[in-house]
């Protein structure tokens, strides 16, 4: 979906309908750990956007007494910024010095690198993705929606990298934590390397069980938020339901990961592909 300014991209951001669920699917209700509510703190979320000298620049910075109390520092910070050639500048209607500004109170899971989440007892494969600060994490509303057992990284890459996509995407860097290797940086692919005006993204990670997992989502145009999971995960499994894929088995919405999404809508069951 192309949007014509980044404003309106902005006011669209949270308005994206919600599917509608079958009396038949298989639903995986979001249930909190006790880890994820001892380190959920409340916090002030202040998002600026700004467009100066063929750069966008995004800071978000996440602040309150709660978070200096806890981590001992001011706030986490987030900035991305990247340049933006003048045609795509004039078809999202950026203009120089354009601004604005979000402020929002939120509640966040915040940890740190030596308080790695506990839910991989409870799981077989990590339930969210991170972004990180320093030595401070940050738990993000993106859950992970595929995994991958008895195949090799390479093979479950190629399969995608055959559609057409890039392994060089635009992207921030997010991770996970295993608990033999520690904290892992994703590895990207995408239908488009920038998705300017919206594509597909998908973070790639192989496990120290030898399990594979991605988090995988649609992006809205730049900046990048998730605008859908549910049709992500489900286009991805169908690049190994091709006619010569005789030795791929996907099972959709087979394990719960109680990792629930409303908006987006995420039914919180990963689909699993096997190798044979």
């Amino acid at each position: 979906m192309k949007f014509y300014t980044v404003l309106l991209a902005l006011l669209l951001a949270g308005m994206a309908m919600v599917p509608c669920v079958s009396a038949t699917e298989k639903i995986s209700e979001r249930l909190p750990s006790q880890w994820e509510k001892d380190h959920t703190v409340q916090v002030t979320h202040e998002t600026t956007y700004l467009y100066s000298e063929g750069t966008l620049k995004v800071t978000d910075i996440y602040s309150g007494d709660e978070f200096q109390k806890k981590f001992g520092v001011a706030d986490f910070k987030r900035v991305q910024t990247i340049k933006i050639d003048q045609d795509n500048a004039k078809a999202m209607n950026l203009k120089e010095g354009f601004k604005e500004i979000h402020r929002e109170i939120s509640s966040e899971v915040f940890t740190t690198e030596r308080d790695p989440p506990k839910m991989l007892l409870s799981y077989d494969y990590p339930q969210w993705i991170y972004v990180k600060d320093g030595s401070i994490y940050l738990q993000l509303n993106e859950p992970i929606n595929i995994a991958w057992e008895n195949s090799n990284y390479n093979s479950v890459k190629q399969e995608i990298l055959e559609k057409g996509w890039t392994d060089s995407p635009y992207e921030n860097t997010y991770y996970v934590y295993d608990s033999t290797y520690g904290w892992m940086a994703d590895d990207g692919l995408a239908s488009d390397p920038y998705r300017w005006f919206g594509g597909y993204h998908i973070r790639i990670l192989g496990m120290s069980d030898g399990d594979i997992i991605k988090a995988a989502h649609e992006d809205s145009g730049f900046p990048h938020h998730a605008i859908g999971f549910e049709n992500a995960e489900e286009l991805i499994a169908g690049f190994y339901n091709d006619p010569d894929d005789t030795r791929w088995h996907v099972y959709q919405d087979d394990y719960a990961l109680n990792n629930y999404v409303a908006d987006p809508y995420s039914n919180g069951m990963a689909t699993r592909v096997f190798w044979s």
